[in-house]
């Protein structure tokens, strides 16, 4: 499916400015009918995506022999081939709080040479999606009104561990000007998923409530967040679509509620 020929317009919430009314509604709104919006001010520099856009380009780029020493058969299991999820769909995981000593370990396992860049990387971005993560979670059971976040945040979210999620997806080589699906329909276990994508995208969402609606969301404008917080909100079924035109990295980073 083309952004032209459906496309939604998602709240954009700037978590760097001042809580209005009208910008809770809105919010409220949305994590009701599609459990998805947009976040600005998230103070996680353009240079720190780059870099990890570059070293995630250059990990996918390993011959599969050297991403299996981290695969399904191995110690640690952080990397996902083709053909688990999906033929186009692989990932490499990391998880927090401490993110620098797992990348690390897979860092230690894919390069011949001691790589620090790579793990120092992924621990700063994931400390600030740690942060990130949880000023949404405040800020949408404020939302919910009726004293939520007083009621809720510490009781039943203060002990939620992240992991961090490098994902690619690779066109197929053999369909021209043709959409297909880089990961099936699914929804997501965590409390919040926050994604980054490249410039290319490819994320759709679908919903139910809509009489089976379906919405692509193109671009990499800051983050999209999956609510799936109690009961009142929805858990958006999504998908990823790839083409033939390119590669495209997403960075994805969820929140469990243990």
């Amino acid at each position: 499916m083309s952004e032209s020929q459906n496309s939604i317009q998602l709240p954009v919430l700037d978590i760097s400015q001042p809580l209005h009314p009208s910008s809770l509604s809105s919010l409220s709104q949305a994590c009701k009918e599609w459990g998805f919006f947009h976040i600005t001010g998230h103070g996680i520099s353009q240079d720190l995506y780059s870099k990890l856009y570059s070293l995630s380009k250059h990990l996918f780029s390993l011959p599969s022999i050297t991403k299996l020493k981290l695969g399904p058969s191995s110690s640690i299991k952080t990397y996902t081939p083709h053909f688990i999820a999906s033929p186009f769909f692989e990932s490499l995981r990391v998880s927090g709080p401490d993110f620098f000593t797992p990348a690390q370990t897979s860092a230690d396992l894919l390069f011949d040479q001691p790589n620090s860049e790579f793990s120092e990387i992924l621990q700063e971005y994931g400390s600030k999606m740690t942060e990130i993560s949880k000023r949404i979670l405040q800020i949408v059971l404020m939302s919910l009104g009726d004293g939520f976040e007083r009621k809720y945040y510490e009781s039943e979210f203060s002990d939620c561990n992240g992991y961090l999620r490098i994902i690619n997806y690779s066109p197929p080589k053999k369909v021209e000007d043709e959409e297909v699906e880089g990961l099936g329909m699914h929804t997501d276990m965590s409390c919040v998923t926050i994604v980054y994508q490249d410039e290319i995208g490819g994320l759709q969402l679908w919903n139910a409530n809509d009489q089976g609606s379906e919405a692509y969301i193109g671009g990499a404008e800051g983050c999209l967040r999956d609510s799936q917080l109690l009961g009142d909100l929805y858990y958006l079924a999504h998908m990823l679509i790839s083409n033939n035109a390119s590669d495209f990295i997403l960075a994805k980073f969820d929140d469990l509620l243990y």
